[in-house]
């Protein structure tokens, strides 16, 4: 197998240990360094130039990406990316750093292993093994997912960070965006533990919502250890959810004692975002509100299919949902406390 086979198979970056295995890989690998095919990004480690500093931090600390630098990787809605790299590494590992300098900085969660195993399981085999052993890099993804505005955030569920200069049920089965990655169950877990409860429910809901993961599979890949606020979290997470304002609405509404139902069908007009106490229909906006002409049209056809039919329409937009969501409680309070409503079909 060449060289540039083994950095594909690996993500696209490789240690010199996982390079050089055969007579004739050294003199190969210094060849694609001089010809430029190949870059040394950090002492013993090389990359194929274009390669994210996900995969080479992962690479120069022998782990594996995760939490939100994974979620992102895998396509997922991250409200706030992290100019952070998050890796795992196993529990039992030593606390010492590759040649740490003021730089690109790195989040470092140690993993506890599943009773019976002395690693967790996407790190028990080297990174250039579980490649080969699936070339077409599916992994196998374990369980875990939720969260809420509300909830205090637990430092104590984060490891300590550190700074190296880089250049650069049944189980789904989801195509990882690389060797180097955690698999999507385990990555969401430690979101659940690592970020602030609004945030992570948007990110599991994206991944629920796609069908890539279910919530028991997020229950069972939270290890035993995990802070109970982490599985509050993923009580209230809801893969109905299409968009991030959709999500952070619905959290911010119940967390005000309102009772909420996602994605209802009322007959004439198809699915709503939201309907608060069988009466208010919210309606939420994304980022890309008003791009598509037809689509606002439709959506002005269904608020007034909605009014004829005596349902309360309210529409709120991202930056109404995430800025004033106090706003968005006070004004869907003041349509309910103006009495009940006439009864409308639903679909």
């Amino acid at each position: 197998m060449t060289i540039l086979r083994r950095l594909a198979e690996l993500g696209g970056c490789g240690r010199f240990s996982e390079l050089v295995e055969r007579p004739g890989d050294r003199s190969e690998l210094e060849r694609l360094v001089a010809c430029g095919s190949v870059r040394r990004v950090h002492r013993g480690c090389y990359a194929v130039p274009g390669v994210g500093r996900e995969i080479i931090a992962a690479t120069v600390f022998r782990a594996e990406v995760t939490c939100v630098s994974a979620a992102d990787l895998y396509g997922l809605t991250v409200l706030h990316r992290s100019d952070r790299v998050h890796l795992s590494v196993p529990r039992q590992r030593g606390t010492s750093r590759p040649g740490l300098r003021d730089g690109d900085t790195v989040v470092i969660h140690r993993e506890a292993a599943p009773l019976g195993q002395s690693s967790p399981p996407s790190l028990l085999l080297p990174s250039s093994s579980r490649a080969r052993e699936a070339p077409s890099h599916l992994v196998r993804a374990a369980p875990p997912t939720r969260a809420s505005p509300g909830l205090p955030r637990d430092n104590r569920s984060a490891t300590r960070p550190g700074s190296a200069r880089l250049t650069g049920t049944m189980p789904h089965l989801i195509p990882a965006p690389s060797a180097r990655v955690a698999p999507l169950a385990s990555a969401l877990a430690r979101v659940l533990q690592c970020q602030p409860g609004d945030r992570a429910v948007v990110t599991v809901d994206s991944a629920l919502n796609r069908g890539l993961v279910t919530v028991d599979e997020l229950r069972a890949a939270l290890p035993p250890t995990a802070p109970v606020r982490a599985r509050l979290v993923l009580g209230l997470v809801d893969g109905r959810s299409q968009s991030p304002a959709e999500t952070l609405a619905r959290l911010v509404l119940r967390q005000e004692g309102l009772r909420v139902e996602p994605q209802v069908r009322i007959l004439g007009v198809g699915r709503v975002d939201l309907l608060v106490e069988g009466f208010v229909v919210v309606e939420t906006d994304g980022f890309r509100y008003h791009s598509d002409r037809s689509q606002f049209r439709e959506d002005r056809r269904r608020d007034r299919e909605l009014a004829k039919q005596g349902w309360v329409v309210l529409r709120f937009s991202f930056e109404d949902v995430v800025r004033d969501p106090s706003r968005l409680v006070a004004d869907v309070r003041a349509v309910l406390a103006d009495g009940g409503r006439r009864s409308a079909p639903r679909a």
